[in-house]
């Protein structure tokens, strides 16, 4: 498999570089080869996309059609042109907002956000730390009392927010994950899965933690909040194997 999929990905990409130098003959124009590269690119982009149906497959009928849309609008935002990465990315949202249900108010294990600065978002903005980083960055007011910032955390709570959802996990992903594990987002194993997490929940996390192997009164959580990422970033990227070898057969 992993010998197929190496074909598969080398093929794409001698197939965009020669859409670079192909001359169209006049009366024998091959549309594929005369394809521009960014027309494939998107093309591997929108492969990785779960449809409406791959989504109640995965998730169940309970997902939100909005916050689905949100992950595929930043699939095409981070230009994830890979399996093992857009796997990452589903895995690691479908523990966040609970199988793309939800993206307010989850439980907080360490008890440091409070109910002003719980985590919000696809990707579960949590405590103060996170929300100065995302006004600073995006020069929009959410720490605070004044009403502008509690209205534009209710923003983040709110699934119709879909713009700036959107931007909120690029931001996340691209400074966190892309970041602190970059190397682990070419393949998708336990450690990687394990990697990838630390990344999200804080890069000075130890393992032993992420996993529950470290006794706390929240190791019962962290140890199933591991599981549970793991569980869907390997059902989801089985899945784009099994679409790989059907592409390829």
């Amino acid at each position: 498999m992993q010998i197929i999929k190496k074909v598969f990905w080398q093929c794409m990409l001698i197939n965009i570089f020669m859409s670079v130098l192909a001359v169209p003959v006049a009366g024998s124009v091959d549309h594929e080869l005369t394809m521009s590269p960014f027309s494939h690119v998107k093309k591997i982009r929108n492969s990785l996309k779960l449809s409406p149906q791959e989504a109640i497959k995965f998730f169940g009928k309970s997902y939100n059609p909005l916050i689905l849309s949100i992950v595929n609008k930043a699939i095409d935002k981070l230009n994830i042109t890979t399996p093992e990465e857009a796997a990452h990315l589903f895995g690691q949202l479908a523990c966040e907002s609970a199988r793309l249900s939800v993206v307010d108010g989850r439980f907080d294990p360490n008890k440091i956000a409070g109910k002003r600065y719980h985590g919000r978002g696809v990707i579960q903005l949590t405590g103060i730390r996170n929300y100065r980083k995302a006004q600073k960055y995006f020069n929009i007011i959410f720490v605070g009392d004044s009403k502008e910032a509690r209205r534009n955390r209710a923003r983040l709570a709110d699934p119709t927010e879909v713009d700036l959802n959107v931007k909120i996990l690029c931001w996340y992903w691209n400074t966190r994950v892309r970041k602190e594990s970059r190397q682990s987002l070419y393949k998708v194993n336990y450690y990687s899965i394990l990697q990838v997490t630390r990344s999200i929940h804080d890069p000075q996390m130890s393992f032993e933690t992420i996993r529950g192997e470290k006794k706390t009164k929240h190791s019962k959580w962290h140890k199933n909040s591991y599981w549970y990422r793991v569980r869907y970033a390997k059902k989801i990227y089985k899945h784009y194997q099994n679409n790989l070898e059907m592409a390829v057969s």
